[in-house]
């Protein structure tokens, strides 16, 4: 066709034009993400590795493509296409496939939690508290300072980031409560680490309210203890006693108490009592002040008595503060009375029971 006056013209060529592509290498597994640059991209454009098509491809403008890699069988280069309506192009060998180089995965050998206080047992924290987390890895290519730490955790806070964090307690849920910290550990290796080894493992912490525990176990004890029932079992009054033993560094203390507890339903019945609020302290591997009893927690609660000695067919009436000791089990993370002692009392004190 000839215009007036003029030579013959062609149309324009709109044929894809691949020229570079970015990063121009990747795993032979694949799914690296990559862009192609080059002019004719248009919506209709497909685009393939190897003979294989890309994923996710997408077109944001008529000069680029972006997309990830398809798994090839083999390392080698591969030539890139890109295709559309008005036809195709190629850059030859333009991706590069390369396989994994040996390398041993890292691995995890332990995951350590610790809170702040004198001789606060491991794997334990307090609402509010906030208590360190270091992982111990070991990896024979890659320093542990070069590896990537994840920490997760579905209740509480992670702060910091690397091989050792720190873990913020809320400061109010549910407890006793497992929380499982998690960890993730990322090597990256080969050339520009495209290649990847990861290693999970989880340790769980139990998250307390220690205060309020001891102190709803110490008037649960002395409300059992106190209700005008005969029919009681021993045990299931100080169900919250290291009956066990294993804990309590006075094991003497809860034979005692089981004494007491015994002689009480055998010698008295009562017709009245007031167990008042429990004001409780932790102090780990300490003593409490009444008889130096030792534990990691002491609790006092105010009492009021009003009994009958069958014995004697005397009736009176018995004011004090109960001191009560516990102790925090690793083992079965919880917490466990150990003693109790009844002082600070006013009154007739009819009853050696009371005046302990």
């Amino acid at each position: 066709m000839a215009t007036c006056g003029g030579s013959p013209s062609e149309p324009d060529d709109l044929s894809p034009v691949v020229q570079s592509i970015s990063p121009n290498f990747g795993p032979i597994a694949g799914g690296s993400e990559i862009t192609v640059h080059g002019v004719h991209f248009t919506a209709a454009t497909t685009l393939t590795i190897g003979g294989q098509a890309a994923t996710d491809v997408a077109v944001p403008s008529a000069d680029v493509i972006i997309a990830k890699v398809p798994a090839a069988g083999g390392a080698g280069p591969a030539d890139v296409v890109v295709t559309s309506e008005a036809g195709s192009g190629t850059l030859t060998g333009g991706f590069n496939y390369l396989s994994p180089p040996d390398n041993v995965p890292p691995t995890i050998m332990a995951i350590v939690i610790q809170g702040g206080r004198p001789n606060e047992p491991p794997d334990f924290a307090d609402l509010n508290e906030t208590v360190s987390i270091s992982a111990q890895v070991s990896d024979p290519e890659t320093a542990s300072d070069q590896l990537e730490y994840q920490w997760t955790a579905l209740v509480g806070t992670i702060v910091g980031e690397g091989q050792t964090v720190s873990w913020h307690a809320p400061d109010a849920s549910e407890t006793p409560l497992p929380v499982a910290i998690e960890l993730r550990v990322i090597e990256r290796y080969g050339q520009d680490g495209i290649f990847q080894h990861e290693a999970t493992a989880a340790r769980t912490l139990s998250l307390h309210d220690s205060v309020r525990e001891v102190g709803n176990m110490a008037r649960r004890f002395l409300d059992e203890f106190s209700q005008p029932q005969t029919n009681k079992d021993w045990r299931d009054i100080m169900m919250d006693f290291d009956l066990a033993g294993g804990t309590c560094a006075e094991p003497g203390a809860i034979a005692e108490e089981r004494l007491q507890v015994t002689a009480h339903y055998t010698n008295f019945v009562m017709h009245n009592y007031d167990i008042g609020p429990a004001t409780a302290s932790v102090n780990f591997g300490s003593h409490c002040a009444v008889r130096n009893r030792p534990g990691d927690a002491c609790v006092g609660v105010p009492v009021y008595w009003d009994s009958t000695d069958t014995r004697t067919g005397k009736r009176a009436q018995t004011n004090g503060v109960d001191r009560l000791s516990a102790a925090y089990s690793e083992m079965a993370s919880r917490w466990w009375l150990c003693s109790s002692d009844l002082v600070e009392s006013k009154g007739s004190l009819g009853h050696s029971i009371y005046a302990r």
